[in-house]
């Protein structure tokens, strides 16, 4: 007998899912495509240019249309550079692999529109999930920043000795000799040491001291470096790209 309700039922999709793109004040975004969770859902990746708070938006939505994700972000052609911003995951559907799509859509946004560098504020509690996809501390000429997450590690009695002791050696050479005329191999001494804090104690990580947010880079030449981790998420989900 025939079933007028079949017609209700939607196709089952076809993966991976090939991108297209649509190109507003010469900026390219990606039109509405199928994705997959990490437990085989099926979503909805977009991204959108944005008038309010940013110039642009990446949601996940289901087939309704209800959001399950955004990324609000600015791209700035000019300055090869895409400023991201909150990155927001409704409480239902977290820890399904949203955000790692919502990630991975900025990197799509960062290759399609020849940005050179992504840049962002993480903060604390999210500072473990960036590192995940290969961003690194970028605390270049913030002086009082980078003297208060040292005083931080510094106070971590939970952490190996050697972090804190790190951290009271870095900020008596800072508070004796200062900032001027420092090198920028000196602020790189000091974001790889804070990124190895975090990956020390991303156990505990809950537990630190780190109050402050940690501005964060992804360089071109690093997203190149990791390409196939990246492109092993891709597949993941569901997306026919590569780096």
């Amino acid at each position: 007998m025939f079933n007028i309700f079949n017609i209700f039922k939607s196709a089952p999709h076809r993966f991976p899912s090939k991108l297209e793109f649509a190109t507003y004040d010469n900026l390219k975004f990606i039109k509405r495509v199928p994705v997959k969770t990490n437990n085989d859902k099926v979503v909805y990746l977009e991204s959108l240019p944005n008038k309010d708070f940013s110039n642009s938006q990446t949601l996940i939505t289901n087939r309704w249309f209800n959001i399950l994700g955004v990324h609000e972000y600015d791209m700035f052609q000019s300055l090869d550079s895409l400023e991201g911003y909150t990155i927001d995951v409704v409480n239902k559907k977290q820890k399904q692999g949203i955000g790692e799509i919502l990630r991975l859509a900025s990197l799509i946004e960062m290759k399609e529109n020849g940005i050179k560098e992504i840049r962002i504020k993480s903060i604390p509690k999210a500072l473990l999930f960036h590192l995940k996809y290969k961003f690194k501390p970028s605390l270049n000429n913030q002086s009082q920043l980078i003297k208060n997450v040292l005083t931080d590690i510094s106070k971590d009695n939970g952490a190996d000795k050697t972090f804190s002791e790190t951290a009271e050696k870095l900020l008596n050479d800072i508070n004796k000799n200062g900032f001027n005329n420092r090198s920028q191999g000196y602020y790189g001494m000091i974001n790889s040491f804070i990124l190895q804090y975090a990956q020390g104690n991303s156990q505990r990580w809950r537990d630190t001291l780190i109050h402050n947010q940690i501005p964060l880079i992804l360089t071109e030449s690093d997203v190149k470096k990791h390409a196939s981790f990246y492109n092993s998420l891709f597949k993941k989900h569901g997306l026919d790209y590569t780096i």
